[in-house]
């Protein structure tokens, strides 16, 4: 039994047999790949995605293997030589590995701001003291519930 649909003349059972042959060898190796790609890329790529393999289960396997399929019965119905059909099926695989991936990665994180200023005046923080002690007096009077420490100042 060989792995590869090879160049063998087989014996004529209709246009389907060369078709279904693709079709069956490229569900199989763009499932494979999709569903590797998809299941083990987030969880190498995005630890701290919580749903990544899922992605590999769900859309990556059954979607490559889908379209494998499709990919791999036009290649054998449309006659296309069995070599030419085969490295179109892997570099097809290829591509949506690296789609998959792509998608895998994590986003950018925010890390802070750029501000641009310009400093027009310079004091000193020690000659501020009295207006700071003057405005948290006023604070305190306004609010007659909150009774300060006797050594707050």
């Amino acid at each position: 039994m060989r792995f590869f649909v090879d160049d063998v003349d087989y014996p004529r059972r209709g246009w389907l047999s060369r078709g279904a042959r693709m079709a069956g060898f490229g569900a199989v190796l763009l499932g494979v790949a999709g569903f590797c790609a998809g299941f083990f890329g987030p969880m190498a790529l995005n630890p701290s995605a919580n749903q990544g393999p899922l992605f590999g289960i769900l859309i990556g396997g059954p979607g490559g293997a889908v379209l494998g399929a499709l990919l791999g019965a036009v290649l054998g119905a449309a006659g296309v030589r069995a070599a030419l059909a085969r490295n179109v099926l892997f570099y097809t695989a290829a591509a949506g590995v690296l789609v998959i991936l792509y998608y895998a990665l994590p986003q950018p994180k925010f890390r802070g701001n750029i501000v641009e200023v310009q400093v027009l005046a310079c004091v000193s923080p020690a000659s501020l003291k009295a207006e700071a002690f003057d405005y948290w007096d006023k604070r305190i009077a306004a609010a007659p519930h909150a009774k300060p420490r006797p050594d707050w100042k």
